[in-house]
C-alpha cells in the first residue's frame, strides 16, 4: 500500500504543482476484510498515518502533510522522507529550503528509496557548496549518534556520506566505515571496501584497517 502512496506524491512532485486544480488522481483503495478485527500493529498504525500525510497532500493541505510526514521520517521511513524532501524543495507546507530537502533526500536515498537518486542530483547541483558541506556535517552528526546507540545499518550510510555525498571525499574514513560494516555482516559492503581502497598505496591502507579495527573496538558493534 506503501508504494502506491508514494508514487502518488512521485507524480506530484513530477508534476511541479503546477495544475493548481488538477490534483493528482486518488489511489485505489485497499481492500479490507470486513469480518476481521482491525490492525493494531506498528506496521499498521505507520501505513495510517502515511496515508493521512499523502490525504493531506491531496487536499492541498501542506501545512498538515508536513507535519505528518515529519515524525515518520524522523523515524527512519525512507518513503516519508523521500516525500517530505519534495515537499521542502517545493516550498509546499513551510518555506522552500534546499538545504532541508537535501537532508531529507540524502537520508532516503541512503536509506534505499531509489526515487530519491534524481532529487538528491537535482539539489546538489542547486546548493552552493558551503550549504551542502553544511547538510553533510548535520548527516554525519546523525548517523554518528545512530552508530553510538548500536544503530548496525548506520556504518554503510556513514561511509556513503564520506564516498560519495562530500564534496571532497575522505576514502580513507569512508574505507574504515565499509569495512566496520562488512564486518558486522553487512556483505554488500564489500564493494565499498573495494572502491574506497582501490587506489590507495599499502602503507595508506595498512593504516587505515589499523584505524578501523581501533574504531570497531570501541564501538558498540564490538559487543556481541
Amino acid at each position: 500500500m506503501r508504494l502506491a502512496w508514494l508514487a502518488l506524491c512521485a507524480a506530484f512532485a513530477a508534476s511541479g504543482l503546477a495544475a493548481e486544480d488538477a490534483p493528482p488522481p486518488a489511489p485505489a483503495a485497499p481492500e479490507m476484510a470486513v469480518d476481521q478485527p482491525a490492525d493494531t500493529s506498528p506496521d499498521a498504525a505507520f501505513d495510517a498515518a502515511f496515508a493521512e500525510a499523502v490525504q493531506a497532500v491531496r487536499d492541498k493541505k501542506f501545512r498538515r502533510a508536513v507535519d505528518l510526514f515529519l515524525p515518520l521520517a524522523t523515524a527512519g521511513a525512507a518513503d516519508a522522507q523521500f516525500n517530505l524532501a519534495v515537499l521542502l524543495k517545493l516550498g509546499r507546507g513551510r518555506p522552500q529550503n534546499y538545504g532541508d530537502a537535501y537532508y531529507w533526500a540524502a537520508l532516503s536515498m541512503l536509506g534505499g528509496e531509489a526515487r530519491a537518486a534524481d532529487l538528491v542530483d537535482d539539489l546538489q547541483s542547486t546548493l552552493p557548496d558551503k550549504e551542502r558541506d553544511a547538510v553533510v556535517k548535520r548527516l554525519q552528526d546523525l548517523l554518528g549518534e545512530q552508530i553510538t546507540a548500536g544503530d548496525d545499518s548506520a556504518p554503510e550510510k556513514l561511509a556513503r556520506i564520506h564516498a560519495d555525498f562530500a564534496i571532497k571525499p575522505d576514502l580513507e574514513t569512508a574505507f574504515v566505515w565499509f569495512s566496520i560494516c562488512y564486518a558486522i555482516g553487512k556483505a554488500e559492503c564489500e564493494e565499498g571496501m573495494n572502491r574506497t581502497s582501490a587506489d590507495m598505496p599499502p602503507e595508506t591502507l595498512m593504516k587505515v584497517q589499523a584505524k578501523a579495527a581501533e574504531v570497531f573496538a570501541q564501538s558498540a558493534f564490538a559487543t556481541p
